[in-house]
């Protein structure tokens, strides 16, 4: 089976829709695949593609059965923030996005990267006034979750959509942090409002 026809399959279960994303499972070996030539693309193990859509169908009703609907973030909540790529209204996002903002919530990611306050202090990776704030709160290590297009601070339940991040050419990991910094900064500018 090629790319094309698994990548059918998982619009099909609802799972993801992009063709980048099914190549990162199989490069991580969620997806058992051959690479056949660049050209020709991968043939993938139609067995341990069905198996992965079994296990992400049954790790999503385990995550919905244990979620607790008052903790976190809920669509509509305050907390959102309106700037630049934070989230503010799903205005023209497709159904699968949505779909993948629901499962997110529900704290089911794909990969997860931890930032720790005393490396980003060390490299000097955030401003002062920012890692102040940080250790004020207590964020220590912040863990941000990753879902197709959006990503999710565990800690505070804030949402980023990833797409709306400056310099896509730069790694992922990278522009979260730049994102988490400035999600930090809005915050620290909030509670000085008040």
């Amino acid at each position: 089976m090629n790319t094309k026809k698994a990548l059918e399959y998982l619009k099909l279960e609802g799972i993801t829709n992009s063709d980048q994303v099914l190549r990162r499972w199989i490069r991580q070996g969620k997806i058992q695949a051959t690479l056949l030539s660049r050209a020709s693309g991968y043939e993938i193990d139609e067995e341990s593609l069905f198996a992965f859509i079994k296990e992400k169908q049954t790790k999503e009703e385990d995550i919905t059965n244990r979620m607790d609907y008052q903790k976190g973030y809920k669509m509509g909540d305050k907390r959102g923030f309106k700037s630049g790529y934070r989230l503010g209204k799903l205005e023209g996002d497709d159904q699968l996005k949505s779909r993948e903002k629901e499962l997110i919530q529900k704290e089911l990611y794909e990969e997860t990267y931890i930032y720790n306050y005393y490396e980003l202090e060390k490299k000097k990776q955030a401003p002062k006034k920012v890692l102040d704030f940080m250790y004020s709160l207590d964020l220590i290590e912040l863990k941000i979750g990753v879902l197709g297009s959006w990503a999710m601070l565990e800690q505070t339940h804030d949402l980023i959509d990833i797409d709306r991040l400056p310099y896509p050419n730069r790694r992922l990991e990278t522009r979260l942090r730049q994102g988490l910094v400035e999600l930090m900064e809005e915050k620290l500018k909030e509670e000085t409002r008040k």
